[in-house]
């Protein structure tokens, strides 16, 4: 089939070789002085990008016919007939207008489906098809051109149901993909062998992709949810297959694999530094670290209590700006009624001349009009400056509240805890994993020291203090030493590989000194070990 696209580019073609050929206007000459060619071609190119093509193809197609028309005659100098080819070309884009905005409107169901189609990659993954939904949408609107809106109406159903079939289709494919998959690497692992069970139900967690889909297509996070349990179980099936080839490698017996499972709960354990009752039961071992873990949480919970406390803080500074901002607006009243009293006494003063002679009232006139000017200008800049002040105070309340709070989202739970002191901030940083006794930086700690200077990059022009802290345990001048070198290992890092300039950061250390919990305990003694980046802003670091 001919279609429009062959029509453009042969004519194209067809006016480039003829330009070259002899020696007349190049297209962008045509555009530049020709007005009326320059608005077709403007208009149009608006068009395509609204889908003129699918929404109204024939006069779409006659539209950049006659555009192309008009510029060839317009190359020649035939400026009569290429004016004329683009007045008519502008009537049919005026028209063609009018039918896009019906077809959005009889067509809005079927245009808001295909959408929904594209969204899921239909248009790739099944390109033919789509194509041909496509071709009857643009004979279904070439009807609506042509006054058969009856005929136009009786085919949206069909469509309807046609990009809506692809919809599914596309989401279908897509949800499964990565499912079928891991599916099928853990087949050739022989995991069906291996862990039955978990295999058989990563299958039927596949399935119920299709099943939730073909049931309700806009159910697509119960899908996702689904897909995601196929995935896991899959992999959950390749890591029993794993451990059972490694067992049946080694001939395990049965005592050996319950020693390699109290060996893991032992290797869980070993961050909480307690011992497991292995003597008593295994259910007695997997009841002390499920406490422990309670007993961690909890002091998550308090932490999380720590951190509402902040956000009151914010809100009470925002309302302290919010007090400033009326007393500002007050003055700025205040102000305005003493100059309005001010012109009212200069008018005073000159109802009281009008007894004078008249050279000399125009005299005093004159003077007075020249003095009320003043005042005036006087007050227009005062009132400047004030809007200024108020500007600047509401710029920098809305800056520093959004800094603050980017910087209370930029942790996570766990990792560290955010404080402001008027300009300044605190940040508690826990997460640290320094081994015992050790100030070397392993690789555990770069996300956390990317996060701190994500946090310092916030404020650019701020000084920055590394503080390390140890808990109380062991002795006194050793635990000083270690938090200074941590402390300096921290700002190394910064400055080095943060690339933050060495004259805005110093580092020091505090030992045991400033203990933010008790060190009677674990959860206190976990808090206390810290490295607390202190972000100084517009004064020197104390």
């Amino acid at each position: 089939m001919f279609s429009k696209r062959m029509l453009v580019c042969s004519m194209t073609l067809a006016y480039v070789l003829y330009g070259c050929a002899t020696g007349g206007l190049t297209r962008q000459d045509v555009l530049r002085d020709y007005a009326k060619i320059n608005e077709l071609s403007t208009g149009l190119a608006d068009a395509d990008s609204k889908e003129s093509a699918l929404l109204a193809p024939e006069a779409h197609q006659k539209a950049h016919a006659l555009l192309e028309e008009a510029v060839e005659h317009a190359a020649r100098a035939e400026k009569k007939e290429a004016l004329a080819k683009a007045g008519k070309g502008l009537t049919i884009l005026d028209g063609m207008k009018k039918d896009m905005t019906m077809a959005h409107k009889e067509f809005s169901d079927v245009l808001e489906t295909r959408e929904r189609a594209l969204v899921e990659g239909a248009d790739a993954l099944f390109k033919r098809g789509f194509e041909k939904v496509d071709d009857d949408l643009r004979e279904a609107t070439a009807l609506m051109e042509g006054n058969k809106l009856n005929e136009a109406r009786n085919r949206r159903p069909q469509l309807m149901a046609r990009y809506a079939e692809l919809e599914v289709k596309a989401l279908k494919k897509g949800k499964r993909k990565a499912a079928e998959a891991a599916i099928k690497k853990a087949y050739r692992m022989d995991a069906d062998k291996y862990a039955p069970k978990t295999y058989k139900a990563a299958a039927q967690a596949l399935s119920l992709v299709s099943s939730v889909l073909d049931a309700d297509r806009n159910n697509t996070e119960k899908a996702d949810e689904h897909a995601r349990q196929a995935i896991w179980l899959a992999g959950r099936a390749m890591d029993i297959t794993r451990l059972s080839l490694i067992f049946e490698e080694n001939d395990y017996e049965l005592e050996d694999i319950v020693l390699w499972h109290q060996a893991k709960l032992d290797e869980i354990n070993k961050p909480l530094k307690q011992n497991l009752p292995f003597d008593e039961s295994d259910t007695a071992a997997v009841q002390l670290i499920h406490g422990s873990i309670v007993a961690l949480l909890e002091t998550l919970g308090d932490m999380r209590e720590n951190s509402t406390t902040q956000q009151e803080k914010i809100t009470g500074l925002l309302t302290k700006f919010d007090e400033q901002e009326a007393l500002y607006s007050k003055k700025t009243t205040d102000l305005l009624a003493a100059h309005e009293q001010q012109i009212e006494s200069w008018k005073q003063k000159l109802v009281s001349l009008k007894n004078a002679s008249s050279s000399e009232f125009a005299k005093m006139q004159k003077t007075a009009r020249n003095q009320l000017s003043a005042v005036s200008a006087t007050y227009q800049s005062e009132l400047a400056k004030q809007a200024a002040v108020e500007a600047e105070a509401e710029r920098k309340r809305k800056v520093a509240a959004q800094r603050y709070l980017t910087l209370q989202t930029l942790f996570q739970k766990g990792e560290a805890t955010v404080s402001r002191s008027g300009d300044d901030i605190l940040i508690n940083a826990y997460g640290f994993d320094f081994p015992r006794g050790s100030t070397y930086i392993g690789a555990k700690n770069f996300t956390m020291l990317n996060k701190i200077v994500t946090a310092i990059n916030t404020f650019p022009e701020a000084k920055v203090h590394v503080l390390g802290h140890t808990d109380s345990r062991g002795n006194k001048d050793r635990n000083l030493r270690i938090s200074i070198e941590r402390a300096n290992s921290v700002a190394e890092f910064l400055t080095t590989v943060g690339n933050i300039p060495s004259t805005r950061v110093q580092s020091d250390g505090k030992g045991e000194e400033a203990p933010v919990a008790s060190n009677d305990n674990l959860a206190g003694r976990s808090k206390n070990r810290r490295i607390d980046i202190l972000i100084v802003n517009d004064h020197e670091t104390p």
